[in-house]
């Protein structure tokens, strides 16, 4: 099998819930062509998706360094995502860096970046990254866009402007 339909076998198994044989068709895929990126990508979002972060970390940041572009959009967000259930807020940081000039227009990034400042109780520098985030947000049906603010009003009634917080919860039944 060529490693191209081994990443579909496993992606399939994945999806499935079949993860002991989607890690193995991984892993027989890696050992064909370690360094590939879109088995590296799926693999890590395998391991994202069943909260086993420090394997995703592995495998997501082997996809960036061996994507040609080095600066997929969607390796990056995973990343970040692991980053920050890991904890690792620095190593976030740095990669949001390369990731806003990569697409500085990318309403994901400026979430993330909200939820570190809102996890460091920094919570003025938080609102205005959530509010950027609103800003930027092209579909007010998707899950990301209700998820900004959700973000966004929490900030709002922990800086105790309950008048924007209310306005926020609005948004939100509508």
């Amino acid at each position: 099998m060529k490693v191209e339909q081994l990443n579909n076998l496993a992606v399939e198994y994945s999806q499935k819930g079949d993860f002991l044989n989607a890690e193995k068709t991984f892993k027989s895929a890696l050992k064909v062509e370690p360094k590939n990126p879109s088995v590296n990508f799926n693999f890590g979002c395998m391991f994202l998706s069943l909260n086993q972060f420090k394997k995703a970390e592995k495998y997501l940041k082997d996809a960036l360094n061996f994507s040609q572009e080095n600066n997929s959009e969607e390796i990056i967000l995973n990343l970040l995502i692991t980053y920050f259930n890991l904890k690792k807020f620095d190593e976030a940081e740095i990669l949001l860096e390369k990731a806003f000039k990569i697409n500085s227009k990318n309403p994901e990034f400026y979430n993330i970046k909200g939820i570190i400042y809102f996890n460091k109780n920094e919570f003025e520098n938080a609102k205005l990254f959530f509010e950027k985030a609103e800003f930027l947000s092209l579909d007010k049906n998707s899950q990301s866009y209700k998820n900004i603010l959700i973000n966004l009003r929490d900030t709002y009634e922990e800086l105790k402007n309950f008048e924007k917080a209310q306005e926020i919860s609005s948004k939100l039944k509508n």
